[in-house]
């Protein structure tokens, strides 16, 4: 965790709030979820673009599951681990309703594994359009900047060399842009996040090895 967050071998009191609070063996599981949609919630680095907090991210979160499952090369992998494509807009009711159904589903003793399937089963979307490219790309620098701090590496060469040119790009260009286009960036960003939790990454400010 230190390195994901920039930090060094002796800098553990700088780690971010929440990782200490879900360390805590005496804090309920409420308590820790709690401790970690705080987190989620405060100070973004883009106000407009809220991180989607439903259960299955407070879930990866919690038990640090930030690789998934290894599998890096399909539209269902991809939804899980620390992936850009969990930060998919999703409106308060559809959170909700998430919310809900996985509240019934640990109270549940009946439920089976075709409805388990069906109503968890996700896959990653490309986005429609260059604005939906770019709200994903700041929601996700959110969610690491929430999980990992300023210093995060990841967090600063998404910053550098996506959003910030991404931004630049003049109206006539991003209507240009095509759909193939925009699906390549978020699975470029993707295979980054996967690099990242692998603990392939650049050291604060530096870039990637060729």
């Amino acid at each position: 965790m230190l390195i994901m967050c920039g930090l060094k071998a002796g800098q553990e009191d700088r780690l971010p709030q929440w990782i200490t609070n879900a360390a805590m063996t005496n804090l309920s599981k409420d308590g820790k979820r709690t401790a970690v949609r705080a987190a989620l919630l405060a100070d973004p680095k883009y106000d407009e673009h809220p991180i989607p907090i439903t259960p299955q991210l407070l879930k990866m979160i919690l038990d640090k599951e930030f690789t998934g499952d290894d599998d890096n090369t399909t539209a269902g992998g991809a939804m899980k681990g620390l992936s850009i494509y969990l930060m998919e807009s999703m409106t308060a009711e559809e959170i909700e309703e998430a919310t809900e159904y996985a509240q019934a589903l640990e109270e549940s003793r009946s439920a089976t594994v075709a409805e388990i399937r069906k109503r968890t089963t996700r896959k990653a979307q490309a986005p429609a359009d260059f604005s939906g490219l770019l709200d994903s790309q700041k929601t996700y620098a959110n969610l690491l900047l929430a999980l990992f701090g300023r210093k995060c590496p990841f967090l600063q060469e998404l910053v550098r060399d996506m959003i910030m040119p991404l931004q630049k790009f003049i109206p006539h260009a991003k209507a240009l842009m095509r759909r193939t286009t925009l699906s390549a960036i978020m699975w470029a960003t993707f295979k980054q996040g996967c690099s990242f939790v692998l603990g392939d990454m650049p050291e604060n400010g530096k870039n990637r090895t060729p």
